[in-house]
């Protein structure tokens, strides 16, 4: 009679002790996922140690292998391996925990919810796809403001404050390379802020230099050296030596700008004395600017000779630029012209980066719009709102994008500017090489030309004879043909509007000042204006028109 409740209370006792048993596996799986992440943050190789396994009896049903798949990431990251192959895969990590909310905050706690999010920044950072990156750790700010430290979880809050700070740093380090340098500074500030509140010194150490860095780029050098003595400071506190001399080649770089020599070399001979091979460039290039204002040419020497060998494209090309110059000076003029040569072939090299960073630029803002394009209609179809804000958020990330370009624009002609003095002395030397034949030669192209006629022609008539846009078009496809490159040189000398690029289209063919104001219709005084203008933005220097007609000459 009692059998029966008897075996329902076995069977009850059994299902009890089954469900509490699968209990300790899940918690067993979570603890160890949990310490994979926490290990992943201090001690990377560890880490991987735990997490090479494949995950099977331990870590089983997908949420966990999906987990887990999540921290491969991370830790490949953080042991500074290629993450870019991961790419199809965090979106596919992105798509499950978003419809699974519940899990990464249930593993990883309060930090969980962003990573996803975080690390397709990373990779799509990687991939030189910096709107879609930025997007993405945007959403990872986001959804971190919404997330709150589950109880029990100790020092989670801490966790999340340095999970934030992270962030902010990686949008402030996306805005520094595409030039944007207000905003990265303001991301840096909140997180050197971060920083300060958990008294996470080596993040103070690297948020100040990154302050300092956008204040320099910013012109506003007193504020820069503030921060980078605030960074060299703690760098000495924390003996992070590499990092001292790191920051100390920056202060010495900022000085030079200031003319300040002996504070500059105090602060370069250590990075001299044990110099970073990430940092060689700088370095070398700042010791050489020393010793050049200190008349030690034969030590310039030396350092543009280690740049030669160990710089990178950039040291090399400044290098060759000025063992040019310093072989002139001496009067070796073969010396001078094989320097001039590298330093051109360098030089074009470089422009044609430049111009391939700009198109993968410009491919990163159209691949971003097409994939958050067909993401969100896949999500929601039917929910047309949310798609003219994607529209709206996508025009944005353009202009931002766009803004970005212009910056590094005006960013790379003032380089171009600020070497503009050396390159005259070249390109007058260029010039000189010409025999009068050649420049018989190229003056009978000219006159022997077409829109030289018309111009003639104009100039034979009474009052203004403005040319028209075709002529005008003309006489540049003309003078391009006869001086290759003739535009590129002078809009390597100085930024110039359509009005002045006319001038000295005028002025290369031989038309006299006196006539140029009748062929644009300015004023003889504006024409005049215009070339004492170009001369003193040029050389930054006062000079007389005549000497802006001379430099066009030689081009």
């Amino acid at each position: 009679m009692n059998r029966k409740p008897t075996a329902y209370i076995l069977l009850l006792v059994a299902a009890c002790a089954l469900l509490a048993g699968c209990g300790r596996s899940v918690s067993d799986a979570d603890r160890l996922l949990a310490r994979i992440d926490s290990l992943a943050d201090v001690d990377p190789d560890s880490a991987d140690v735990l997490l090479k396994p494949t995950p099977s009896t331990s870590l089983k049903g997908r949420e966990k292998e999906e987990v887990a798949l999540l921290l491969r990431i991370k830790v490949d990251d953080k042991l500074y391996r290629p993450v870019t192959h991961y790419r199809d895969t965090i979106l596919q990590l992105v798509s499950y925990f978003e419809q699974h909310p519940k899990v990464l905050p249930s593993v990883l706690g309060s930090t969980g919810p962003a990573m996803p999010y975080l690390y397709a920044g990373r990779i799509f950072a990687d991939l030189g796809d910096a709107p879609q990156a930025l997007d993405y750790y945007q959403r990872a700010l986001d959804v971190q403001s919404t997330t709150h430290s589950p109880s029990g979880r100790v020092g989670d809050r801490s966790r999340l404050a340095m999970q934030r700070g992270l962030i902010l740093s990686q949008i402030g380090e996306q805005f520094f390379f595409q030039g944007l340098h207000e905003e990265a500074l303001h991301s840096f500030q909140e997180a050197n802020a971060i920083a300060e509140m958990i008294r996470d010194t080596l993040s103070m150490i690297f948020k100040n230099r990154d302050i300092a860095e956008q204040y320099k780029f910013m012109n506003e050098n007193d504020s820069s050296i503030i921060y980078y003595f605030k960074s060299l400071k703690l760098a000495e506190e924390f003996f992070a030596i590499e990092m001292c001399n790191d920051v100390k080649s920056q202060l010495a770089s900022l000085y030079i700008q200031k003319e300040m020599y002996d504070s500059a070399r105090i602060f370069i001979m250590p990075s001299l004395k044990a110099i970073d091979s990430a940092n060689i460039t700088a370095t070398y290039n700042i010791a050489s600017k020393i010793y050049r204002h200190e008349g030690y040419i034969d030590s310039a020497v030396i350092c543009y000779d280690k740049l030669l060998d160990l710089g990178n494209i950039y040291g090399r090309r400044n290098a060759h630029r000025e063992l040019s110059e310093i072989a002139m000076e001496r009067g070796n003029l073969k010396s001078a012209t094989a320097h001039f040569r590298q330093y051109k072939h360098l030089d074009d090299s470089i422009r044609k980066m430049d111009n391939a960073e700009t198109v993968a630029r410009m491919h990163a803002a159209y691949n971003y719009q097409k994939h958050e394009r067909e993401a969100h209609e896949l999500k929601a179809k039917n929910d047309r709102m949310r798609v003219y804000l994607l529209l709206l958020s996508s025009a944005v990330v353009v202009m931002l994008l766009l803004a970005g370009l212009v910056v590094l624009r005006r960013r790379y002609k003032r380089q171009l500017v600020q070497s503009s003095m050396g390159k005259t002395d070249l390109l007058r030397y260029s010039y000189e090489q010409k025999t009068e034949q050649q420049k018989l030669s190229e003056r009978e192209q000219v006159t022997g030309s077409t829109i030289y006629a018309a111009i003639q022609s104009h100039l034979g008539k009474a009052g203004d004879v403005p040319l028209s846009d075709d002529e005008w078009q003309q006489l540049h496809q003309t003078v391009n043909a006869v001086y290759p490159n003739f535009r590129e040189k002078l809009t390597s000398l100085t930024p110039m509007n359509n009005f002045e690029y006319q001038v000295c289209l005028l002025l290369k063919i031989g038309v006299k000042p006196s006539e140029i104001a009748s062929l644009t219709a300015h004023s003889r005084e504006s024409v005049t204006a215009s070339r004492r203008r170009l001369y003193e933005k040029a050389m930054k220097k006062s000079g007389k028109p005549s000497d802006w007609d001379a430099l066009v000459t030689i081009l």
